[in-house]
């Protein structure tokens, strides 16, 4: 399959914001489009204030559901698609499996307690890890890899056992810091300190290289939805469109270092995961709408695909949940 067939055709291609609205996704256009927009036309000052403004108003609040304890730093964390289970990754080279009822009930506290599943990785740090939209893959990257598991359910111990089913591994000893699949589409992109963000078709158990979009710095962190992808290279948060070929449409600056990125379902608002904190911005602007306090860096941040809870992975340890407030 060819890129071109993968992205579809560019001579049929049609507005973005048509594609939207056809596909039912018109909320993201008071995201990323609404920049793109603003780029394009350049209206006035007076405009763009007022687009702001409408944009600002946009209030979301957070309320702590639960964590869990785990023997060391937490760099990784993913919510499944079907909001019922969470994976961690943590220094000590394991990846578990969670149910989620159990967070939101305070159940799980101590290290390895209830976990479903747990897959020892030797001599990898799980830097990140992503379910696939089906719940049936998961994707873990860390040193050079990125390894593919797929769940198998085991009804004799009522868990899960993660079946490795395929890698993709770089030639040079580069970290691969973050690892995203698109919670709709089969792609699944990657984050490298060879300073490239990778995209791939994930189909079939296997992975195809579709492009590689080269950066100044290393990527921390990447986060593929609707029609683009978000990449963190230090301090900056650079979006890319799919629908033509991965063009930079634009490239804001957040306070301090991204290490994680996660938007809303509806693309409005974006975590980030900094050193100490939780920062939560407007995607249009990346205006800073508060902050969630940590006592160490926040390598990984994720919103549930209906939005309602935010899980974040901190080096102290602790893997926490958020239940997600919002006001129209």
């Amino acid at each position: 399959m060819t890129k071109q067939q993968i992205l579809g055709n560019q001579k049929e291609k049609k507005p973005i914001e048509e594609l939207l609205r056809q596909a039912g996704k018109d909320t993201v256009i008071d995201g990323v489009v609404k920049k793109v927009l603003r780029q394009d036309n350049k209206t006035g000052a007076e405009g763009n204030a007022t687009e702001e403004q409408e944009t600002l108003d946009k209030k979301i609040s957070f309320k702590f559901c639960g964590r869990i304890a785990h023997p060391r730093g937490t760099r990784a964390v993913s919510l499944s698609s079907d909001g019922k289970y969470l994976a961690t990754g943590c220094d000590d080279c394991h990846i578990r499996l969670f149910k989620l009822d159990d967070v939101c009930h305070g159940l799980l506290h101590q290290a390895d307690s209830e976990n479903i599943a747990k897959k020892h990785i030797p001599h990898v740090v799980v830097n990140s890890v992503s379910f696939d939209p089906s719940g049936k893959y998961l994707a873990v990257a860390g040193s050079a890899y990125v390894k593919i598991f797929k769940l198998k359910r085991d009804f004799k111990f009522f868990n899960f056992r993660l079946k490795h089913i395929t890698s993709e591994r770089h030639l040079k000893a580069y970290s691969m810091n973050s690892v995203a699949f698109h919670p709709t589409k089969g792609y699944l992109a990657t984050g490298c300190n060879d300073g490239y963000t990778r995209v791939y078709n994930f189909k079939k158990g296997k992975l195809e290289e579709i492009a590689n979009l080269k950066h100044p710095g290393h990527v921390s962190a990447v986060d593929p939805y609707f029609y683009f992808l978000t990449a963190g290279i230090g301090r900056h948060v650079t979006t890319f469109e799919f629908e033509s070929e991965f063009s930079k449409i634009s490239d804001d600056e957040a306070p301090v270092t991204v290490f994680g990125l996660s938007h809303t379902p509806d693309s409005r608002f974006l975590a980030a995961g900094h050193c100490g904190y939780v920062g939560i911005y407007h995607t249009t602007f990346l205006k800073e709408s508060g902050r969630i306090q940590h006592p160490d860096t926040v390598c990984e941040v994720d919103f549930s695909s209906d939005g309602k809870f935010l899980a974040t992975a901190c080096l102290d340890g602790n893997v926490r949940l958020y239940q997600v407030n919002r006001e129209e």
